[in-house]
């Protein structure tokens, strides 16, 4: 009645909502929920600053990049009945050979996976502790076997049970490693404030999930200005999830 819904591989995903209904669920809802903004809530809470790195892709992970564009333009060009799952499938190729081709079988060296690595040990040299986010937890435990001069956990949907989570975000917070690598979508509810600096390698569709994950270090316990770094890949689906994404945020 207030969402608009597309059929994917899933069942029926919400990718809007039904604006000219809006008004009604407005007088539902405020009968019945109180809503308070965190800014008028925590008044003393630091900032957040963002910084938006760009990279760009080298020759053989461009010309792979490009083959895979042309195979998802041509698919939505032909006429024929396009499913779903076909398009999410290539979508997520993209993504993922913007981020690191390895995650896709091609030993190429990925700039924007050299660069995520100069920053932690940038930070971590410099006496600081650092979350690093991506939607994708192939992509985190690449990079946790490549991490040099540095303590990390991992709380991911591949990094065990509720309680090895736990005790990761707890061994972080106290100071026995300085680099927490985190899935966008398994960090809610968790506490990371010992840290005032984050990346994202990647994003996500939707908003919301991208400050939840943000605001695991911008809550109640932060005592600095939290910096939330962005690694954008220049001529890829990074810019245009970038402009899709800031277009949802002022709608």
């Amino acid at each position: 009645e207030y969402c608009v819904t597309i059929p994917s591989f899933w069942g029926p995903r919400i990718v809007g909502a039904k604006k000219k209904n809006l008004p009604e669920l407005r007088e539902r809802l405020d009968k019945i929920m109180i809503r308070r903004e965190k800014e008028d809530v925590l008044t003393d809470l630091p900032p957040k600053t963002y910084r938006e790195i760009p990279v760009s892709m080298n020759s053989k992970q461009l010309k792979l990049y490009k083959e895979l564009e042309v195979q998802l333009w041509t698919l939505l060009e032909t006429g024929e009945k396009i499913t779903a799952p076909n398009v999410l499938a290539l979508t997520m190729k993209l993504r993922q050979m913007s981020l690191e081709p390895r995650l896709l079988g091609a030993e190429i060296p990925s700039p924007k996976t050299a660069l995520l690595k100069e920053i932690i040990e940038d930070v971590v040299e410099s006496g600081k502790k650092i979350v690093v986010f991506s939607w994708f937890a192939s992509y985190l435990n690449m990079i946790s076997k490549e991490l040099k001069g540095c303590t990390w956990e991992m709380i991911s949907g591949q990094s065990g049970d509720e309680v090895e989570r736990r005790q990761a975000r707890l061994r972080f917070q106290q100071g026995e490693s300085n680099v927490m690598l985190g899935s966008i979508s398994t960090m809610i509810g968790i506490d990371l404030t010992s840290s005032d600096v984050c990346i994202f390698t990647d994003r996500f569709w939707v908003p919301n999930t991208n400050v939840q994950a943000e605001d695991r270090l911008h809550r109640v316990g932060q005592k600095g200005n939290v910096l939330v770094i962005d690694l954008v890949m220049e001529d890829s689906i990074d810019k245009d999830m970038r402009t899709v994404l800031k277009r949802k945020s002022q709608a």
